[in-house]
């Protein structure tokens, strides 16, 4: 697809760390860009991936799309008990507040598709993705094939290069 910014979301690779040894791949980002979220964080995006700032937490950056996702929370709870098999996982909160994604967690998380929307199921985009990433409502296929024929390749690429110990996949 020809979009600046389509395209750099799909060459995004994900949150964290990928050298990490625990991987979770998601189906999809949570919520849906806007024209004022997409404006003021795409330049973070243009890395190929990048760490939660230091005092951001992973919740931080669900909440400023607008939206919220569990997703950190149960994140954290594996990763505890990944990592801590008799932990009673009382510290997964204070994990995800202050680690989750940041230079001393202990994972990655990347999404198979790059730009998120209300419904994974959904076989449409949200119109205004038009004007944002040059996809119009009626064409998810033509969305599906490019993210097939380009990020996933990838993907596994990257994932042979680094060769994490456990990745978990999410999703419905």
């Amino acid at each position: 697809m020809d979009n600046e910014n389509f395209n750099i979301l799909n060459n995004f690779l994900g949150f964290g760390n990928p050298e990490n040894k625990i991987w979770f791949v998601g189906l999809e980002e949570a919520g849906e860009w806007t024209e004022d979220n997409l404006y003021k964080y795409l330049p973070r995006y243009k890395r190929r991936h990048f760490l939660v700032k230091p005092g951001e937490t992973a919740e931080d950056r669900i909440k400023a799309k607008g939206t919220y996702t569990r997703v950190y929370d149960i994140m954290s709870k594996l990763i505890l008990a990944i990592s801590n098999p008799d932990s009673n996982l009382d510290g997964w909160r204070d994990y995800r507040n202050t680690k989750l994604l940041t230079s001393t967690g202990n994972e990655f998380q990347i999404n198979l598709y790059p730009l998120g929307k209300k419904h994974f199921s959904e076989a449409t985009l949200p119109s205004k993705y038009e004007k944002l990433f040059g996809i119009t409502k009626g064409n998810f296929e033509q969305y599906r094939t490019e993210v097939k024929n380009t990020r996933f390749p990838m993907i596994y690429r990257e994932w042979k290069n680094y060769k994490p110990l456990v990745t978990i996949c999410f999703g419905y």
